[in-house]
């Protein structure tokens, strides 16, 4: 049985990165029992509780529904680092851990400047270039959408 949860989580998993790198609103997959729905609209259903954030730090709830902007002031010459997906911003691994990067930070191209949480799955976003935080546009536990400015990152001086 672990097996089938195993294959499960990956064909999940898989369908969940296609469905990030796309530029579809909404996509419903079913084989046997599985089904996946996604969609980058949140949607309410009736007799349903609101959802509660399960990511690493407990949130409060006057943050959990604040929204960042789509675009933020980025600095002149910097690169915005924007949200692949909807979900969850999260600044650190877990709660009380230290930031994965913070204003001021050094970070080099691939270094992990924050999760993203969809659907219980941790996306690492990160930095495409290497250079220094100059910009952090989301607070801890907000709820992002596709195309929000996360970060903005100065690239380095050439050597």
């Amino acid at each position: 049985m672990e097996h089938k949860l195993s294959s499960d989580l990956e064909v999940i998993k898989a369908i969940v990165d296609a469905f990030e790198r796309s530029d579809w609103a909404e996509i419903d997959v079913r084989s046997g029992s599985l089904r996946i729905h996604l969609s980058t609209q949140p949607q309410a259903f009736p007799g349903s509780a609101p959802e509660i954030p399960a990511g690493p730090p407990a949130v409060s709830n006057d943050t959990a529904d604040v929204r960042p902007t789509k675009t933020a002031a980025i600095p002149a010459g910097a690169h915005a680092v924007l949200s692949p997906s909807p979900g969850i911003f999260w600044r650190s691994p877990y709660p009380g851990a230290p930031l994965f990067a913070d204003l001021g930070d050094d970070v080099q191209s691939g270094s992990t400047l924050a999760i993203v949480e969809v659907m219980k799955l941790m996306n690492h976003i990160s930095s495409g270039i290497p250079g220094t935080v100059v910009g952090v546009f989301v607070e801890n536990g907000m709820r992002v959408d596709r195309g929000d400015t996360l970060f903005a990152v100065q690239p380095s001086a050439s050597p």
